[in-house]
């Protein structure tokens, strides 16, 4: 798979894996309008447009929104989880620990963007920027710290979404630093890391559960579809990373018996 294919179906959320899924699973269907497309899968017709012109500039659908032989091998790679991401962090909270702030920094930092909250304990500001590789929450609850949520961070194994989120800490360092002049972010102290959830994608676990009709949510594990795709999620903070790796086994062992 070329690099360009392989950048369109890296991310199971994102609109060009959801559609070209769609089409897929849905061969035996006659599609002749792109708007029936967009109703049906809930997306903007223009942001389907773009996507449908990608497929076919590159080969994977013919004007009838078939696939291609090269299509059908895409599929084949996807549908048995080959060269896309197989875990998802999400709600990773970074705490920041302040060496400097102004004592008004509510009244400095306070624009369209990041807007006072408050509440018995802290008034603070909270505000959301988007970065390159996804959405990050900003919110400055005193002059002492900061606390950053990440949306999502994927990737192949727990190591992998370690060291995406050590790499991304000086970024992240960086930028609030030069967005709030004053604002210095201790180097003695380092920033916590804590990945609330971490999701297998494409579960067959989570298929099986759904297929019959119900899910699952426990202290340290849930099975749903909430986000979009079937998800086995680790929910225990402290033992998500260790747990996901249990999780990736049991995959391994019943996708092979088990056909949708």
């Amino acid at each position: 798979m070329n690099e360009k294919i392989r950048k369109m179906f890296c991310n199971p959320t994102s609109n060009s894996f959801k559609i070209f899924l769609y089409l897929a699973t849905h061969q035996q269907e006659a599609f002749l309008y792109k708007s029936t497309l967009s109703r049906l899968l809930k997306i903007k017709y223009t942001t389907l447009n773009y996507w449908i012109t990608k497929f076919q500039q590159e080969g994977l659908i013919e004007r009838n929104f078939k696939l291609t032989a090269v299509g059908n091998k895409i599929f084949e790679f996807i549908w048995n989880g080959k060269d896309i991401n197989l875990l998802r962090a999400h709600n990773i909270q970074l705490k920041f620990i302040l060496s400097a702030c102004p004592v008004n920094y509510v009244e400095k930092y306070s624009d369209k963007i990041f807007t006072e909250f408050t509440n018995k304990r802290f008034r603070g500001l909270r505000g959301e920027i988007m970065l390159d590789w996804g959405k990050i929450t900003i919110m400055i609850y005193s002059r002492k710290k900061i606390i950053c949520v990440l949306n999502d961070i994927f990737g192949e194994t727990d190591e992998e979404i370690s060291g995406t989120l050590c790499l991304i800490l000086p970024s992240i360092t960086s930028l609030i630093e030069k967005r709030f002049p004053g604002i210095k972010i201790s180097n003695c102290i380092p920033a916590r890391i804590q990945t609330s959830h971490i999701a297998y994608l494409n579960s067959t676990l989570a298929k099986k559960f759904r297929i019959k009709g119900f899910t699952y949510e426990g202290e340290d594990l849930a099975v749903d579809g909430s986000n979009g795709d079937n998800e086995t999620e680790t929910t225990n903070p402290k033992t998500n990373l260790r747990g996901i790796e249990l999780v990736k086994e049991i995959e391994s062992k019943i996708k092979e018996g088990f056909e949708v």
